[in-house]
């Protein structure tokens, strides 16, 4: 039997415990809202149960898992471990002391990190888990943020030299020296940090994001429930948001986007509809009214289950400023939502061609409403075959197995395929 913790430092003992059938496996999160990040942590978790092991979750600040455990009954198979500490999110202290203390109270041997961007971490942070785990695995979600154009002067003269974003990617490169491996959730976040933040390529390996597609089925009946609970009228067009309410989300663009496509189609009879919660709620829904839209947009706040949803969307519209592969993408893929993102980071991968939807543009409200036109257009029969396209895409590119199976195999493990297992290698 795991024990539960022994009273650490910055870490309060565990309600969990866990029969080890094989070494169990660390994971380390932070997490301040929960999002498609988090939702990846829990099919990975699911994954590793699956495949016979137990886990030790040192959830940091946030106690968001706990509900989690408790309802998949997870809890003879996840030791949770609460801690307080600093150093896993950029700009704060590594505590360094501290996260050894924790880690000696832990039985795992393999840690995987998800990471929110690729500056999660401090470097003191980043030794500790060296130092105290045998392998130690990075999943980066986000694509690391580019250079910024210069727009400040140094004495009104000279452009400024950004040297706070060559810090943060100097202390990005020296940190990926502590992992072994590194997951990248698409190629172009892999290409970002292999080429402009000096990563080693040889560790870095693409993974795409997958999801549960056999579960995402768009079913009629519950997109029409879907639109009554909302009052939206049946035959109306609606675009869909499945996101945090994040700056990096761009929710204000695609409400100007809105506005600049209702004016060009004043009889049309489009609604936006953005499921999600955050920081940014009152400011959004001020523009929102300032804009005219207040009858046409819907904030409705986190959902659950993302099937609840989807069936009543016609488009899945991401209109971010920063992203990895985000999982609200794919699952309103795989319910027959058309897509409508911006050329960020791995969503110009899932839509890789105009059969399938739109890539526009990030910061360019006047493109996104042009592509929104586009589809807002089309007749029943084109939606149709195009629904029929971007669903066929998820199955066979972005399915949740495959992409389990692939991380466990990038980590060294036994992979159940048919009813033998496989073992695979580093």
């Amino acid at each position: 039997m795991i024990q539960p913790a022994e009273r650490l430092p910055g870490a309060e003992p565990s309600r969990h415990a866990s029969p080890a059938a094989k070494p169990p496996f660390c994971l380390i999160v932070q997490n301040q809202s929960f999002g498609g990040m988090e939702v990846h942590t829990i099919g990975l978790m699911q994954a590793l149960i699956d495949a016979g092991h137990s886990l030790e979750l040192i959830s940091n600040r946030y106690r968001a898992y706990d509900e989690v455990i408790r309802q998949r009954g997870w809890e003879a198979n996840v030791r949770v471990i609460h801690t307080h500490l600093e150093g896993i999110l950029y700009g704060t202290k590594g505590n360094r002391r501290e996260w050894l203390e924790v880690f000696r109270g832990l039985r795992s041997r393999v840690l995987i990190f998800p990471r929110g961007d690729c500056n999660y971490g401090q470097l003191g942070f980043l030794k500790a888990c060296s130092q105290s785990f045998d392998k130690v695995y990075f999943i980066e979600h986000l694509e690391a943020r580019p250079r910024p154009a210069s727009v400040q002067r140094w004495a009104g003269v000279v452009p400024g030299l950004q040297l706070w974003w060559h810090k943060r990617r100097i202390l990005s490169r020296l940190g990926s020296a502590y992992a072994d491996r590194i997951i990248a959730v698409s190629g172009s976040v892999r290409r970002r940090l292999v080429n402009e933040f000096g990563y080693d390529p040889a560790k870095v390996v693409v993974v795409h994001n997958g999801v549960a597609w056999r579960k995402l089925l768009r079913e009629e009946a519950r997109g029409v429930a879907f639109r009554a609970r909302y009052g939206i009228p049946p035959g109306s067009f609606v675009f869909g948001m499945l996101i945090r309410l994040e700056p990096q989300k761009g929710v204000d663009v695609a409400l100007h986007a809105l506005a600049q496509l209702l004016a060009r189609n004043p009889h049309a009879d489009p609604y936006l509809v953005i499921a999600g919660e955050g920081r940014q709620l009152e400011e959004l829904t001020r523009l929102s009214e300032s804009l005219g839209l207040s009858g046409r947009v819907k904030f409705i706040g986190f959902v659950r289950e993302p099937d609840e949803v989807l069936s009543g969307y016609d488009v899945i519209l991401f209109s971010s400023r920063n992203e990895g592969l985000p999982l609200g993408l794919l699952e309103g893929m795989a319910a027959g939502c058309v897509p409508i993102v911006t050329r960020v980071s791995g969503m110009p991968e899932a839509v890789s061609s105009p059969e399938l939807g739109c890539v526009v543009a990030p910061e360019n409200p006047a493109e996104l409403s042009r592509a929104m036109e586009r589809i807002l257009v089309l007749d029943a029969a084109s939606l149709a075959r195009m629904r029929e396209r971007v669903v066929q895409n998820v199955r066979d590119h972005f399915d949740i197995d495959d992409c389990h199976r692939k991380i466990l195999e990038v980590c060294g493990l036994e992979v159940c395929r048919g009813p033998h297992p496989v073992r695979t290698v580093e």
